[in-house]
């Protein structure tokens, strides 16, 4: 067995590589765009649509209106509000930005705006979580069981752990999903605190030009 491990020890490797390149990669790409949304905003009529993309690639979150972007980005505190906001922006679109008499407000989007579309994705986010965690205990006791019963000669021939490539591939996933729901559910639960939270950024937010020269909100 050590034998086979050993062996696919520069895979391994490979793979280790590969990741942290990737999140490196990322760390860079991220910087460029920020380069290019300093560039853009310094010119006397930033591109909306480049505006617009540059912030929704490096908050990884859908799209914000310009004309309420224009204005927010000139908030001093315009990076926590949209870090917080994103958060509801990902997988589930559950906040929106929305003008009136030229004050900003944030609320739920039309999907979620009634209380019972809310629960009721709360509770399909809930029974999702509950079924992935069952199914990841399961088949974690099932491989338990395996490697325990497994003899000793088994133990020493590869294709007998390559056997279990299906149910720790099906472990991985399980788990995965047990996570991505149970964050769409805290989403959802703790979406009205949230909102209350970024309106009072809104509200106390002050108001200054690229430049840093100080502007009055109308």
């Amino acid at each position: 067995m050590i034998k086979y491990a050993v062996s696919f020890l520069p895979i391994l490797v490979s793979v280790l590589a590969l990741l942290v390149n990737f999140i490196h990669g990322s760390a860079k790409n991220k910087t460029g765009i920020i380069d290019a949304l300093s560039k853009e905003l310094s010119n006397n009529n930033p591109n909306p649509y480049v505006v617009q993309a540059c912030i929704s690639r490096i908050h990884s979150s859908r799209p914000i209106p310009a004309t309420v972007l224009k204005k927010l980005l000139c908030y001093d505190n315009a990076f926590e509000i949209i870090q917080l906001i994103s958060y509801g922006r990902k997988i589930l679109d559950i906040f929106s930005f929305n003008e009136s008499g030229g004050k900003i407000f944030v609320g739920y989007s039309d999907a979620y705006k009634f209380a019972r579309n809310r629960w009721g994705s709360g509770l399909l986010c809930l029974c999702a979580m509950l079924f992935c965690y069952y199914l990841s205990v399961t088949t974690f006791v099932n491989l338990i069981i395996l490697v325990d019963t497994m003899t000793v000669r088994d133990s020493r021939i590869f294709s007998t752990w390559l056997a279990l490539a299906p149910d720790i591939g099906g472990l991985l996933f399980s788990m995965i999903m047990n996570f991505l729901f149970s964050w769409q559910f805290q989403i959802i639960l703790l979406s009205k605190q949230r909102i209350d939270r970024i309106q009072k950024l809104l509200d106390a937010g002050r108001c200054v030009s690229y430049r840093g020269r100080p502007t009055v909100r109308k």
